[in-house]
Protein backbone atom coordinates (compact mmCIF):
# COMPACT_ATOMS: atom_id res chain seq x y z
CA UNK A 1 0.00 0.00 0.00
CA UNK A 2 1.36 3.40 -1.45
CA UNK A 3 2.16 5.81 2.01
CA UNK A 4 -0.69 8.49 2.84
CA UNK A 5 -0.83 11.19 4.90
CA UNK A 6 -4.04 12.70 6.93
CA UNK A 7 -4.47 16.09 5.68
CA UNK A 8 -5.73 18.38 8.67
CA UNK A 9 -7.31 21.73 8.47
CA UNK A 10 -4.26 24.18 9.79
CA UNK A 11 -3.49 27.47 9.70
CA UNK A 12 -1.45 28.62 6.60
CA UNK A 13 2.05 26.87 6.08
CA UNK A 14 5.56 28.96 6.04
CA UNK A 15 8.92 27.90 5.31
CA UNK A 16 10.06 28.96 8.91
CA UNK A 17 10.72 26.37 11.30
CA UNK A 18 9.06 27.16 14.16
CA UNK A 19 7.96 24.98 17.55
CA UNK A 20 3.95 25.45 19.20
CA UNK A 21 3.41 24.38 22.91
CA UNK A 22 1.66 21.53 22.03
CA UNK A 23 4.65 20.21 19.99
CA UNK A 24 7.30 21.10 22.81
CA UNK A 25 4.90 19.68 25.22
CA UNK A 26 4.80 16.24 22.97
CA UNK A 27 8.21 16.36 22.42
CA UNK A 28 9.32 16.95 25.58
CA UNK A 29 7.39 13.55 27.05
CA UNK A 30 9.12 11.45 24.10
CA UNK A 31 12.06 12.74 25.02
CA UNK A 32 11.65 12.01 28.34
CA UNK A 33 9.76 8.71 28.30
CA UNK A 34 12.76 7.39 25.57
CA UNK A 35 15.53 8.65 28.26
CA UNK A 36 14.06 6.78 30.92
CA UNK A 37 13.63 3.14 28.54
CA UNK A 38 17.47 3.72 27.56
CA UNK A 39 18.34 3.67 31.02
CA UNK A 40 16.14 0.86 31.77
CA UNK A 41 17.87 -1.43 29.20
CA UNK A 42 21.42 -0.68 30.68
CA UNK A 43 20.43 -1.44 34.09
CA UNK A 44 18.06 -4.96 33.44
CA UNK A 45 19.85 -7.20 35.93
CA UNK A 46 19.11 -9.82 33.22
CA UNK A 47 22.70 -8.69 31.47
CA UNK A 48 24.55 -7.13 34.58
CA UNK A 49 26.09 -5.11 32.53
CA UNK A 50 27.19 -2.37 34.94
CA UNK A 51 28.50 -2.37 38.21
CA UNK A 52 24.94 0.25 39.62
CA UNK A 53 25.99 3.27 42.26
CA UNK A 54 25.44 7.11 42.58
CA UNK A 55 28.51 7.64 40.15
CA UNK A 56 27.34 4.85 37.47
CA UNK A 57 23.07 5.72 37.72
CA UNK A 58 24.60 9.61 37.00
CA UNK A 59 26.10 8.43 33.95
CA UNK A 60 23.92 5.83 32.25
CA UNK A 61 20.61 8.98 32.66
CA UNK A 62 22.89 11.73 31.35
CA UNK A 63 24.84 9.61 28.66
CA UNK A 64 20.90 8.26 27.75
CA UNK A 65 19.42 11.73 27.64
CA UNK A 66 22.05 13.61 25.55
CA UNK A 67 21.99 10.21 23.12
CA UNK A 68 18.01 10.50 22.93
CA UNK A 69 18.67 14.16 21.64
CA UNK A 70 20.70 13.12 18.96
CA UNK A 71 18.68 9.77 18.43
CA UNK A 72 15.21 10.95 18.63
CA UNK A 73 14.74 14.90 18.53
CA UNK A 74 17.14 15.29 15.76
CA UNK A 75 15.40 12.70 13.93
CA UNK A 76 12.42 14.32 14.42
CA UNK A 77 13.28 17.73 13.57
CA UNK A 78 15.12 16.78 10.31
CA UNK A 79 11.60 14.86 9.42
CA UNK A 80 10.20 18.88 10.08
CA UNK A 81 12.39 21.18 8.03
CA UNK A 82 12.58 19.37 5.03
CA UNK A 83 8.85 19.23 5.57
CA UNK A 84 8.69 23.05 6.31
CA UNK A 85 10.84 23.61 3.51
CA UNK A 86 8.44 21.98 0.85
CA UNK A 87 5.79 24.06 1.97
CA UNK A 88 3.75 21.64 4.43
CA UNK A 89 2.71 22.11 7.88
CA UNK A 90 4.29 20.07 10.17
CA UNK A 91 4.58 19.19 14.27
CA UNK A 92 5.57 16.46 16.04
CA UNK A 93 2.92 14.66 18.29
CA UNK A 94 3.63 11.28 20.32
CA UNK A 95 2.25 8.15 20.60
CA UNK A 96 1.17 6.90 24.55
CA UNK A 97 1.06 3.24 23.40
CA UNK A 98 4.15 3.70 21.28
CA UNK A 99 6.15 4.69 24.19
CA UNK A 100 4.50 2.10 26.45
CA UNK A 101 5.56 -0.58 24.56
CA UNK A 102 9.18 0.54 24.35
CA UNK A 103 8.84 0.24 28.16
CA UNK A 104 7.58 -3.25 27.70
CA UNK A 105 10.77 -4.23 25.29
CA UNK A 106 13.15 -2.59 27.51
CA UNK A 107 11.99 -4.76 30.50
CA UNK A 108 13.44 -7.51 28.55
CA UNK A 109 17.28 -5.65 27.24
CA UNK A 110 16.28 -4.18 23.83
CA UNK A 111 14.03 -1.19 22.44
CA UNK A 112 11.85 -1.31 20.14
CA UNK A 113 10.44 2.24 20.20
CA UNK A 114 7.09 3.98 18.09
CA UNK A 115 7.63 7.64 20.06
CA UNK A 116 5.55 8.60 17.99
CA UNK A 117 5.56 11.34 14.13
CA UNK A 118 5.67 14.17 12.72
CA UNK A 119 2.40 14.87 11.21
CA UNK A 120 1.93 16.63 7.69
CA UNK A 121 -0.68 18.56 6.51
CA UNK A 122 -0.81 19.80 2.53
CA UNK A 123 -0.77 18.08 -0.70
CA UNK A 124 3.01 16.14 -1.21
CA UNK A 125 4.18 14.16 -3.54
CA UNK A 126 5.79 10.69 -3.84
CA UNK A 127 8.76 12.29 -4.01
CA UNK A 128 8.64 14.75 -1.25
CA UNK A 129 7.23 11.67 1.05
CA UNK A 130 10.48 10.16 0.21
CA UNK A 131 13.02 12.90 0.91
CA UNK A 132 10.61 13.80 3.92
CA UNK A 133 11.03 10.74 5.27
CA UNK A 134 14.99 9.76 4.66
CA UNK A 135 15.95 13.02 6.76
CA UNK A 136 14.70 11.51 9.69
CA UNK A 137 16.72 7.83 9.44
CA UNK A 138 19.58 9.71 7.38
CA UNK A 139 20.16 12.09 10.94
CA UNK A 140 20.84 9.01 12.72
CA UNK A 141 23.01 7.53 10.32
CA UNK A 142 25.16 10.64 10.67
CA UNK A 143 25.27 10.27 14.26
CA UNK A 144 25.31 6.31 14.33
CA UNK A 145 28.17 6.09 12.39
CA UNK A 146 30.53 8.86 12.91
CA UNK A 147 30.28 7.54 16.89
CA UNK A 148 31.17 3.97 15.59
CA UNK A 149 33.90 5.50 13.74
CA UNK A 150 35.02 7.22 17.15
CA UNK A 151 34.31 4.34 19.16
CA UNK A 152 36.30 1.86 16.67
CA UNK A 153 39.28 3.64 16.88
CA UNK A 154 39.41 3.86 20.88
CA UNK A 155 38.88 0.07 21.35
CA UNK A 156 41.22 -0.74 18.20
CA UNK A 157 44.18 2.08 19.46
CA UNK A 158 43.23 1.40 23.39
CA UNK A 159 42.84 5.20 24.00
CA UNK A 160 42.29 5.45 27.39
CA UNK A 161 39.00 8.22 27.78
CA UNK A 162 36.84 9.27 30.83
CA UNK A 163 34.81 6.36 31.58
CA UNK A 164 31.63 9.07 31.15
CA UNK A 165 32.92 9.75 27.84
CA UNK A 166 33.34 6.20 27.00
CA UNK A 167 29.84 5.31 27.87
CA UNK A 168 28.51 8.45 26.23
CA UNK A 169 30.05 7.55 22.86
CA UNK A 170 28.40 4.09 22.85
CA UNK A 171 25.61 5.42 24.02
CA UNK A 172 24.61 8.07 21.10
CA UNK A 173 26.22 4.96 18.60
CA UNK A 174 24.01 2.65 20.03
CA UNK A 175 20.64 4.55 20.38
CA UNK A 176 20.89 5.97 16.73
CA UNK A 177 21.53 2.62 14.85
CA UNK A 178 18.63 1.33 16.88
CA UNK A 179 16.01 3.84 16.33
CA UNK A 180 17.31 4.35 12.49
CA UNK A 181 17.46 0.90 11.84
CA UNK A 182 14.30 0.15 13.24
CA UNK A 183 12.65 3.14 11.14
CA UNK A 184 13.84 1.62 8.38
CA UNK A 185 11.59 -1.03 8.62
CA UNK A 186 9.60 -0.80 5.22
CA UNK A 187 6.55 -1.26 6.82
CA UNK A 188 3.41 1.57 7.22
CA UNK A 189 3.71 4.08 9.30
CA UNK A 190 7.33 3.66 9.44
CA UNK A 191 9.87 5.81 7.51
CA UNK A 192 11.03 2.53 5.49
CA UNK A 193 7.88 2.39 4.36
CA UNK A 194 7.99 5.52 2.34
CA UNK A 195 11.33 5.45 1.01
CA UNK A 196 10.78 2.23 -0.02
CA UNK A 197 7.37 3.29 -2.40
CA UNK A 198 9.83 6.54 -3.26
CA UNK A 199 13.13 4.69 -4.03
CA UNK A 200 13.73 1.02 -3.47
CA UNK A 201 17.31 1.11 -4.24
CA UNK A 202 17.81 4.19 -1.48
CA UNK A 203 15.86 2.44 0.67
CA UNK A 204 18.07 -1.14 0.10
CA UNK A 205 21.26 1.11 0.31
CA UNK A 206 20.38 2.98 3.65
CA UNK A 207 19.31 -0.42 5.46
CA UNK A 208 22.53 -1.99 4.31
CA UNK A 209 24.89 0.20 6.29
CA UNK A 210 22.14 0.27 8.98
CA UNK A 211 22.39 -3.31 9.64
CA UNK A 212 26.24 -3.72 8.99
CA UNK A 213 26.74 -0.89 11.34
CA UNK A 214 24.71 -2.17 13.92
CA UNK A 215 25.68 -6.17 13.30
CA UNK A 216 29.45 -4.34 13.91
CA UNK A 217 28.98 -2.12 16.67
CA UNK A 218 27.00 -5.77 19.23
CA UNK A 219 30.18 -7.44 17.43
CA UNK A 220 33.12 -4.99 19.26
CA UNK A 221 30.85 -3.72 22.03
Amino acid sequence: MRPTYEYILQPTPTRRVSFGRTELLNLGMALGALTLVFVLVWLNPLFGRVVLNADTLGIIVVSSFIAVLTGFLMHEIAHKVVAVRYGLWAEFRADRRGLLFAFVTAIFGFVIAAPGAVMIAGPVSLRQSGKISAAGPLTNLGFGGTFFAILFAVIYFHVAIPQFLGFLIVQITMVNLILGTFNMIPFPPLDGSKIWWWKKPVWAGMFAVFVVLLAAFFIYV
